[in-house]
């Protein structure tokens, strides 16, 4: 039994499915960046089969962030809700940091400034659209000059809210709102600018 809830926590948190575009935002799986640098992760999959079980998952996935987190004393995850429902299950969880996301999922992700992204060493030498200006873009030279900007680089297929206006993207994502997106990373990763 514990095989089938680690494979289902596997790809609950490293192999992030998402619905489209069009589905209510609470059924869309998403990633929203925190005002403070934080991530609150909420995974929405199907939850169908007769043998899996809400509260071995929630075991199991405690069990898991609380072995990460003793690893280190910067680490910061935290389990705010296991919930399976109509079919569906609802795992939602909060990281201290992109550096959490990323150590505790295996994907990449970086949340911060611009200059912050460039000093440690993001690739910035993309082609970003601008989401107000249809046929308007920005290279490399013109995102370097918005070093207080905030941006978001990420490498998976996710609904992602943000607490600005969404500024500009990069290929494949599209704009929900003015402070959200669905991504779709080309060339494995996406960008989302924001003030």
């Amino acid at each position: 039994m514990k095989k089938w809830i680690a494979a289902l926590l596997i790809m609950l948190c490293a192999y992030v499915f998402t619905g489209c575009g069009s589905k209510a935002e609470e059924d869309t799986t998403t990633i929203a960046v925190e005002k403070d640098g934080s991530l609150t992760s909420t995974i929405v999959e199907a939850f169908d089969r007769e043998y899996y079980d809400a509260e071995d998952l929630k075991e199991y996935t405690l069990d898991a962030v609380a072995v990460y987190n003793a690893a280190g004393s910067d680490r910061e995850i935290t389990v705010s809700k296991v919930e399976a429902k109509d079919g569906t299950v609802r795992l939602q969880m909060k990281y201290g940091s992109a550096a959490d996301y990323a150590g505790f999922n295996g994907k990449e992700i970086f949340a911060g400034t611009v200059a912050e992204a460039y000093e440690e060493g993001m690739d910035l030498d993309v082609t970003l659209t601008d989401v107000s200006e249809e046929g308007v873009s920005v290279g490399k030279s013109e995102i370097l000059q918005m070093g207080e900007k905030k941006i978001v680089i990420l490498e998976e297929d996710v609904a992602v809210k943000v607490p600005g206006k969404i500024l500009y993207v990069s290929e494949g994502t599209e704009l929900l709102q003015s402070k959200s997106a669905m991504v779709h990373p080309v060339n494995g990763k996406a960008y989302i600018i924001y003030k």
